[in-house]
């Protein structure tokens, strides 16, 4: 994805640019605090497992960072293929919704939070783009469109329209 229009920075694939990024997103966090109407940021962060396995600060760094989006206009889209529960147990409290979609076939997954899905929602999910999204006690069936490569290029060469 880089190259898309917007983007501050590149995407980070490195241990050590990750944890550099958190720390400078929480300076800029801590001023955003001091001030009102903050422009909106958006971190993506893909995959959890990944940041939070490397370095036990990135986990403090991303649980203050997440604790403070209200007030400081800094937002979090977590995505990870390893959705087990030390990796997002720290975190669920600052989670305000949840999007639920399958493994691909095969992956163990051992994810306690699966529990508040019925039987019916969890075949739903079997089919591939189907996705749950629960906000407080609301669950709203979701289609996810898949993005080719080819799609990339263009947004990248042209920008978004």
């Amino acid at each position: 994805f880089n190259g898309i229009p917007h983007y501050v920075q590149e995407t980070l694939v490195s241990p050590k640019e990750l944890e550099e990024a958190l720390e400078k997103l929480s300076t800029e966090s801590e001023k955003r605090l001091k001030k009102e109407d903050n422009p909106f940021l958006l971190v993506i962060v893909d995959d959890l497992y990944d940041v939070l396995s490397n370095d036990s600060n990135n986990k403090q760094l991303l649980e203050r960072l997440m604790r403070d989006t209200e007030k400081t206009n800094i937002h979090f889209i977590l995505v990870t293929d390893t959705p087990t529960d030390d990796v997002l147990k720290s975190l669920r409290n600052y989670l305000e919704g949840t999007l639920y979609v399958t493994l691909a076939p095969g992956e163990e997954k051992d994810f306690s939070f699966e529990q508040e899905l019925e039987k019916e929602e969890w075949e739903y999910l079997t089919t591939i783009g189907n996705a749950i999204y629960k906000l407080n006690d609301e669950k709203i069936k979701v289609r996810i469109p898949d993005i080719t490569e080819e799609e990339i290029k263009i947004i990248k060469e042209n920008g978004l329209r």
